[in-house]
Formats: structure tokens, sequence, C-alpha cells
């Protein structure tokens, strides 16, 4: 987990703590558990020296499925001082991937041209991570019939890939030698780790 998250929790932690102390009533505490499935997919490729050729080698994973739990945590507290409630949202999401399909494709030319490479391998295992915190005010509009909660908040997600059993379908050695011969690939056990995370701003109703 990056520092910026550590550093983000410990602040919201912080602001909860703090809210804690003024309030004047607390009008909600909630835990929520959730269970699903999700689909994934990610695209990533790399150029050439010099961007030649501008897409030398990528790698697709496609219709990957994960079995999801998510829980959600929210803490709404009043102060009669102001016409609104402090509102506190956590969110956390953990997934097992269980299928999966992944192409590796070389090229020689621009635009995904002059193939000497391809195989097809499983992706299905791994597993990806999902985290949020939020803060914002939460206020009522119409004698309670409309709650509306302005919010910033970071988030910080994770997907942790695999590639195994590959199977080489495209090779050709006049393009480069060094490519795999056509038929399994021996021992393919890869793995790819994507994370990234950033500020967001949004409205709970």
């Amino acid at each position: 987990m990056s520092g910026k998250l550590h550093v983000g929790i410990v602040a919201l932690l912080f602001v909860v703590f703090s809210t804690s102390c003024w309030a004047e009533k607390l009008r909600e505490l909630s835990v929520e558990l959730d269970g699903g499935m999700r689909k994934d997919s990610i695209d990533w490729n790399i150029a050439g020296v010099n961007n030649t050729p501008n897409v030398r080698s990528e790698l697709e994973w496609e219709d990957v499925e994960i079995y999801q739990l998510s829980v959600v945590t929210k803490l709404i507290v009043e102060n009669k001082k102001v016409p609104f409630a402090t509102y506190v949202r956590l969110k956390g999401n953990y997934g097992w991937i269980v299928d999966g399909d992944v192409q590796d494709s070389d090229y020689n030319g621009n635009n995904r041209t002059l193939e000497f490479s391809r195989s097809y391998s499983d992706g299905g295992d791994g597993d990806v991570l999902d985290l949020s915190a939020a803060l914002g005010f939460q206020f009522d509009l119409f004698n309670n019939r409309l709650l509306i909660a302005p919010l910033v908040g970071y988030s910080y997600s994770e997907q942790n890939l695999t590639m195994k059993d590959g199977n080489q379908v495209v090779s050709r050695r006049d393009l480069d030698p060094r490519v795999q011969e056509l038929g399994p690939i021996a021992g393919l056990d890869s793995s790819y780790e994507t994370e990234w995370s950033g500020v967001w701003v949004g409205v709970d109703m």
C-alpha cells in the first residue's frame, strides 16, 4: 500500500475523532457488506526504441472474472450550531480472479503491423483491491425528503494479474529470429501488478 494512502487514512481518522468530540448527535453509524461478480480488463503496451515502432509489445487481459466482497462504513454526526452534518464514508473491495484470457503480441511495424509473435494464455488467477475514503457535509433539504452530501475523497486501486499455460500461435522468425516456436510455452508463470490512486470529488444523495 502506498505511503500517500497511509497518510490519507491517518488524516481521515483524525477528522473522524475530532468530529466525534464536538458532535451533539450521532445520526448514523453503519456498516454494509456486499458481494458479487465483476469483470475487468487491461491493455498495456510499450513502444520501441525512439518510438519505432509506436507499439512494439502489447499485453491484453480480457474477460477477467472476479468474485468480489465489499464493505462500506458511514459515519454521520450533527452539530446544531451549523446547518449540516459531517459525513464520513470508507469503502473497500477485495476480489479473487477466477477466469480470464491474455493475449501477448509483438510488432515490427507501426500501428500494430508486421506482427511476428502472438501467444494466448490463462489469466484466471490473482486478485484486485480497491480502497476509498471520503469526507463531506450532508445537507437536509425539503424537510428531510432529500439528503445531499458533497464529498472529497481519495482512492487507491490495484490489480495483481498472472499469465500461465501459454500457447504460441504466431511465430515469424523471418522478422525476429528470437521468437518462440509454435506450440505450448514451457514454464510460463508471469505476474503483473498495476496500481493507481488519486483524489476525487462527488455527491451522495
